[in-house]
Parts: C-alpha cells; sequence; structure tokens
C-alpha cells in the first residue's frame, strides 16, 4: 500500500479493517482498534469471523453466522454489503451498554478486477437520529402480528421480524440473504421465480383479504396456510417487495367445522328419505334373494326327476328310490324356504335368520382346511390346523356362517401373508366357551389402523395396493359372529403378523363330538381321473344335492369323465392340473364368484380356450346378459333342462378340440 494511503487508512475517522479473501485480517486502523477494545496485534493473522466471539458479545453464534453471510456474498458477487444497524455489546469496552453499530464489506479489486481483499468498515451510530428512528422501526415491525419479509428483485430476504421468526422456525441468520423459496414447501418451489418475476415487471400492492392464499412450510418440513398481501418498496437501491404473511390455519380448521357442520344437517334433512327408500329396497332385496334360494332345491327336485325320466336302464330299481330321496330332501328343504317368507318383517328390520346347532370343531377345521389348502399352495404357504382331540365339546354355532367367518379370516392370512410363511388354525377350550383363531406371519397390521379395522371399507391401509378387495368382510365377520351371541377379536405385531379369533359358547351338556356329533365327515376331493381315452369335464359347485344329481347324469354319458370341486380354488387348482375339455361352474361359489373365477382362467394363455358354461340360480336378464358379456360359453339357469345341458356341452366339446 502506498504510504499516502496507509498514512489515510490509519487515521481515517471510521474504523476499518482489511480482510483477505480467505477471510483472515491483514490491516486494522486506530479507530477500529479503539472501537472495538482490542489491540492490532491480537487481530493480524488471524481469521475474522474467529475473532468475533472475542470483540462482541454473540452467545448464540448469531452475529458471527451474519458476517460470514455477509462476506462470502461479498466474495461472490463482488459487490458492498451492508448490515442493518444493529446494538452490540462489545468486549474490550469500559462500558457494558450495547452500541448501535453499522457493518459494512466493501470488495477492493486490481486493475483487471480481480479482488484482493475485503475493506471492513464499522459506523458508531450512537450520535444519528436515524439510528433511533431504525429502532424504534424495528420493534414496531417485531411487534406485528404477522409475519413481515421484504425480498428483493433476485428473491433474497433483506429484512424479517420477530413473528416470521416465530412462525417459520428459523433464526434471523438463517433467513437474511437466503432465497424466499426456503419459506416454501419444495414441492412448489419451480413456481416461485414465475412468480417473482410478474410482480417485478408490476409491481402493485395486494392487500390482505384479497384472495392471495398459498402454502408455506416451516423449518421442520410441516406445511401450513397461509395469506399474504404484498406491497412495492422503492429506494435508491433499486425496488424490492415487503409481504405480511398471515397463518390461516385456525380459519381453515373452523371453515372445515362449519362446512362438516352444514353437510350433517343436510343428511339428517335426507334422512327420512333415505330410510324408506331403504325400506323398499329390503323388501326388493328380499324377493332377489328368495327367488334365488328357490332355485337350488327346485333345481334337485326336477334334475333328478328328469333323470328318473331319462333312465330307461333300471326303471323302479333302487337306485330310483334313492333318487325320489333326493327330490324328498329337497321338496322339504323348499317348504322350510316358503315358511322363510313369514321372517319378512326380519328381514326388513336388518336382522339375518340364523339356525344354531351343535358343531364339531375338529370337522370344521378340518374342512376350513381342506378348501384353502390350493390357494396357500398357490401363494407358497404352508396351512396346518392344530390338534384338536377326538372328544373335543361341541359348540353352538349357525355351521354356515361360522365357516364363513374362518373362510374370511384364513383367506385373509394367505392374501397378507409372505411367500413361504405359515397359517394356523388352533382352537382354545374356556370355561363355558371355545376361541377358534387363525394366526399368519404376514406383514401385521399398522398400530394406527387397528381400532378401524372392523369398519366397513377399511383395508388397514391396502386401499392402493395390489391386494384386491373390498374392505366389508370383516365388518360382516362382526355382524355374523353377534348374530351367533359370539365375538371377534385379533391381535396384530406390525412386521410380525396377525391373530384373528372368533369365540362361541359351548353347546349345551357339554356335548362331546365322539358321542354327540351326528354329522357325516367331509368327504374328500374327488382323486383326478387317469382315462387317457375319455373326455374329463370339471364340475365346479358347493351344494352336494346338485353333485350328486351331476354325478348321476354324467353315469349316462358315455366318453366324460366327471370330475367335482366344491369351490373356486379347488376347482382352480384341478383345471390347472388336469385340463378338462369343459368346465361347468356354479356362480355363487363360497370364496369366489364363479365370474372371478372365469377371469382367471381367461388371463391365463393355459386355460383361455376351455368352454366354460355357467349353471347358476342368478337368472334375471340382466344377470344373464352380464354372464355372458363376460366370457362364459352359455349361461343355463336352475333348474337344469338336461336336454339344453347336453346340447350345450356337445357344442363345447366339438369347439374345443
Amino acid at each position: 500500500m502506498p504510504i499516502e494511503l496507509e498514512h489515510l487508512f490509519r487515521s481515517a475517522p471510521h474504523a476499518y479493517l482489511v480482510v483477505s479473501p480467505e477471510l483472515r485480517v491483514l490491516d486494522a486502523n486506530a479507530r477500529y482498534v479503539n472501537t472495538l477494545g482490542t489491540n492490532r496485534d491480537d487481530l493480524i493473522g488471524h481469521p475474522f469471523v474467529d475473532l468475533i466471539p472475542r470483540l462482541i458479545h454473540d452467545p448464540t453464534g448469531e452475529v458471527a453466522s451474519e458476517l460470514r453471510a455477509s462476506l462470502e456474498r461479498v466474495i461472490r458477487a463482488q459487490q458492498p454489503h451492508r448490515l442493518d444497524v444493529r446494538r452490540y455489546e462489545l468486549r474490550g469496552t469500559r462500558t457494558s451498554e450495547p452500541r448501535p453499530l453499522r457493518l459494512c464489506n466493501t470488495p477492493l479489486l486490481d486493475e483487471v478486477g480481480t479482488l484482493t481483499s475485503i475493506l471492513h468498515s464499522v459506523e458508531d451510530c450512537s450520535d444519528l437520529d436515524r439510528q433511533s428512528f431504525e429502532h424504534r422501526y424495528a420493534e414496531v415491525l417485531d411487534a406485528a402480528p404477522d409475519a413481515i419479509v421484504v425480498v428483493d428483485s433476485a428473491g433474497r430476504i433483506e429484512l424479517v421480524n420477530e413473528q416470521t421468526v416465530q412462525i417459520f422456525g428459523y433464526t434471523r441468520s438463517e433467513l437474511l440473504g437466503a432465497s424466499l423459496e426456503l419459506l416454501m414447501p419444495e414441492r412448489l418451489r419451480a413456481r416461485h421465480a414465475v412468480h417473482l418475476q410478474r410482480f417485478f415487471m408490476n409491481p402493485v400492492s395486494r392487500p390482505m383479504a384479497s384472495g392471495l392464499e398459498l402454502v408455506a412450510a416451516r423449518k421442520d418440513g410441516r406445511e401450513f396456510p397461509i395469506e399474504v398481501s404484498l406491497s412495492p418498496l422503492r429506494s435508491e437501491r433499486g425496488t424490492s417487495v415487503a409481504a405480511a404473511i398471515r397463518d390461516i390455519s385456525q380459519r381453515k380448521r373452523v371453515e372445515a367445522e362449519v362446512r362438516l357442520n352444514a353437510e350433517q344437517r343436510s343428511a339428517e334433512l335426507c334422512l327420512a328419505r333415505a330410510e324408506a327408500e331403504a325400506a323398499s329396497y329390503a323388501k326388493s332385496e328380499f324377493l332377489s334373494s328368495m327367488s334365488h334360494e328357490l332355485r337350488t332345491p327346485m333345481n334337485s327336485i326336477l334334475g333328478f326327476t328328469q333323470l328318473l325320466m331319462r333312465d330307461t336302464k333300471d326303471p323302479l330299481s333302487p337306485r330310483h328310490r334313492e333318487r325320489v330321496g333326493h327330490i324328498l330332501q329337497s321338496g322339504e328343504h323348499l317348504l322350510r324356504l316358503i315358511d322363510d317368507v313369514l321372517d319378512l318383517a326380519r328381514i326388513e328390520s336388518g336382522r339375518v335368520p340364523v339356525s344354531l346347532e351343535p358343531v364339531s370343531v375338529r370337522e370344521l377345521l378340518d374342512e376350513v382346511v381342506r378348501t384353502l389348502a390350493p390357494l396357500a399352495s398357490d401363494h407358497q404357504l404352508r396351512i396346518e390346523a392344530g390338534l384338536v382331540p377326538p372328544d373335543f365339546p361341541l359348540i353352538t354355532a349357525d355351521r354356515l356362517r361360522l365357516l364363513q367367518i374362518l373362510m374370511n379370516f384364513g383367506s385373509n392370512a394367505i392374501k397378507y401373508n409372505r411367500p413361504k410363511g405359515r397359517v394356523v388354525f388352533t382352537v382354545q377350550q374356556r370355561a363355558d366357551s371355545v376361541r377358534l383363531q387363525v394366526a399368519d406371519t404376514g406383514m401385521g397390521i399398522a398400530v394406527e389402523q387397528q381400532p378401524k379395522l372392523f369398519q366397513a371399507f377399511q383395508r388397514a391401509g391396502q386401499e392402493a395396493g395390489p391386494i384386491q378387495g373390498t374392505g366389508i368382510g370383516l365388518t360382516i365377520t362382526k355382524k355374523l359372529a353377534e348374530l351367533m351371541n359370539s365375538r371377534v377379536g385379533f391381535e396384530s405385531t406390525p412386521d410380525v403378523g396377525s391373530v384373528f379369533w372368533v369365540e362361541l359358547p359351548l353347546s349345551a351338556a357339554g356335548a362331546r363330538a365322539s358321542t354327540r356329533d351326528s354329522r357325516p365327515p367331509s368327504a374328500a376331493p374327488p382323486a383326478p381321473l387317469k382315462v387317457p381315452s375319455s373326455s374329463v369335464v370339471l364340475y365346479v359347485e358347493d351344494n352336494p344335492t346338485n353333485i350328486a344329481f351331476m354325478c348321476d347324469l354324467f353315469e349316462d354319458l358315455e366318453g366324460l369323465k366327471l370330475v367335482t370341486a366344491r369351490s373356486a380354488a379347488e376347482g382352480l387348482s384341478l383345471i390347472r392340473a388336469q385340463r378338462p375339455r369343459v368346465v361347468l361352474m356354479d356362480i355363487n361359489l363360497p370364496d369366489m364368484s364363479g365370474s372371478q373365477l372365469l377371469q382367471v382362467l381367461r388371463s391365463s394363455p393355459e386355460t383361455a380356450a376351455i368352454p366354460v358354461i355357467a349353471l347358476t340360480a342368478a337368472a334375471t336378464d340382466r344377470q344373464r346378459k352380464a354372464g355372458l358379456q363376460a366370457g362364459f360359453y352359455r349361461y343355463l339357469t336352475k333348474p337344469i333342462d338336461v336336454d339344453e345341458l347336453v346340447n350345450a356341452m356337445n357344442s363345447a366339446l366339438a369347439a374345443h378340440t
């Protein structure tokens, strides 16, 4: 430095410090040493920012952070940067009263524009009226109820008040000099530059409540709604924008509550009409259901009658008498269904009739495991039932409804399990009840999802997942259990598995299965036929009487071998194993509808071409049309016309050569 310039530097009336581009102190004049109350030798060669705690009381490090940010900004932009006037408590002075100082950093460039050093100046503003005004102005801003943020034309924050710090969670040093994008959610930051450019092209004031509602983000990432007013500020340094930001989270909550109350009042007004419509709907549903139920026994009555009429080999033989016995049983069933018409009032009141009887736990679990085994195999799972003693007590339940509950629990345990996992059915005898439970090694249920699991349309967070379901199975299960004076429940550990259970009362007098259970054991799945020269026809039906009818019919059909399956899962397994020429299928199956099973077959190249004939009691025109559109080769309704069925099979056999 020339002698003249060095003399001016050391005798200047303001405090100056020279800092290298590496932010080390190169020199300091006397006024700086006196103002800061230090020694020149304690400054030269030291990192400037590291000296701040020795010169200024800075317990939070905010002053050092602001000063570092200013110096880095000067190095980057090679433009002077002045910090706002603040009161600093200087450590080396005799008085501890904070002094108002203005800090400024100016780049020093050589003749080719290269930064050689930075001139740091400290201006004591104690005697300036402006300082007093700015201090009062800052206090007013800090007392404002809204966050105040001043931003330059580049989108950099120049000034914030205390409310900004409180609302967003950042310190002043983190905000000053940062981009306004810091206060926005990441998903919205890309729009910031466009909106800022539009404002400065036409900087017009927008008052609060003018409809400018946006979304902001706190430091921890939480988003919240805000309302904003904008005001342009013009000075010698250019145009800036002052934004007043108001957190409107509480207002939005109130608006939502008002909207919800309005919706509730509207729902109450519609309730009477909905109840009337529900009563009418219940009657329609009852008639539709009754039509379906009547067709099942009628299929047996008329079906076996047709067989008697067609049989010319052995009229009035013992076989015929057995068939007449089937007809009588179906007739009795029909009479019971007609009696159920008297229960219309109970249907309208929402109660589903149940038939409570002694039920063998051992036999029930065997049937459930056998039915679900093919489905478990497809999912690479092992399914089993725990040991049940032969003399285990009977329980009181509606066997069909209890089977439905256990099938629902078991199919869920399979669907939400892991490959090579386990599904285990067990029983626990209690003082006056028996608990049947199924445990799985699946994904478990999240804790926050568990309280609403038995509510309708709740699928434990799997709504958007790949596993299909409606979310009403467990709701139906709970209602069925309550109708049988029973209860259901579960325990689940995320990432470990779940245990679902149903608890039912013991049968009266503590009857034992070995002495009181008169129900015959369920028939095992039919063995695969191994007749290369014969055409295999598979019949998927869960009604034993309908199966018996079909077996008798096929005894008189030469060259055809009938294989039967009692569920969709069992049928799918047999189709894949035996490749039948034709599939006869009921629509209303216990584990999957016939239409769903048809879609599974059509989705596989190996089974897509097999003709599938529907044999169903769903006999309305709409149901028949939907079945043909779904892809059934023929859609035959019960009671079955034998000649029509034989003709349909002949046509299907000819088509599938």
